[in-house]
């Protein structure tokens, strides 16, 4: 009698999970789980290569589905999301097939108020890597502003009509930083992070 393939599903997980960049996430404890370090930016790269939508609450609930439960996180960082299965590990895919989808599919209240849940919880994780982005630029922000103030004294008056005026000056140093720092994604500001971009020149 031939087994039972496991759930598409869960296949495309599994082959997600050993193609997906570190950046992002991916197998950890020991393989027994995986990693999704940022939910927003892998809602928007990686889940429409292998699911065909961008909802993060969506690929949560097909989790929860399944039966996956979260883990404990790698490092405490704010996005960070860890979810595991008995079943489901990086060495054994035999194991998958043994995975079975829920068969309650009645919304009940007790589900409505779970997606509720999930969805709040997502919500909250995407403003807090946000407000954290916002801290950075702030600080570059603050210190592009002092050091332009302790240029001032230096500052110099031309009988060239063509110069411009040091704050005129300072404003565009200022709004050069701004657009600078100011990443387009958050994969683009965790790039930059992580890889200590170097500052401008002033």
């Amino acid at each position: 009698m031939k087994k039972a393939a496991a759930p598409m599903f869960l296949q495309k997980l599994f082959d997600m999970l050993h193609a997906i960049p570190p950046s992002m996430g991916g197998w950890c404890h020991g393989g027994s789980a995986f990693e999704i370090k940022s939910p927003t930016d892998f809602a928007r790269v990686i889940l429409p290569q292998y699911f065909k939508h961008s909802k993060y609450t969506s690929f949560v609930r097909q989790l929860n589905f399944y039966g996956f439960v979260k883990g404990a996180k790698v490092a405490e960082t704010p996005t960070s999301v860890v979810f595991q299965h008995d079943y489901f590990h990086q060495h054994k895919p035999h194991l998958i097939r043994r995975i079975k989808r829920k068969t309650n599919h009645s919304t009940t209240e007790s589900d409505a108020v779970d997606d509720l849940r999930r969805d709040v919880h997502a919500i909250k994780e995407t403003l807090s890597s946000m407000d954290a982005q916002l801290k950075q630029l702030q600080e570059v922000v603050k210190s592009m502003v002092a050091t332009m103030t302790l240029l001032e004294p230096y500052q110099f008056h031309s009988a060239d009509a063509r110069a411009r005026p040091v704050g005129q000056v300072n404003q565009q140093l200022l709004a050069e930083a701004i657009e600078y720092y100011m990443p387009q994604s958050t994969e683009d500001w965790s790039h930059r992070t992580s890889h200590h971009a170097e500052v401008p020149k002033l």
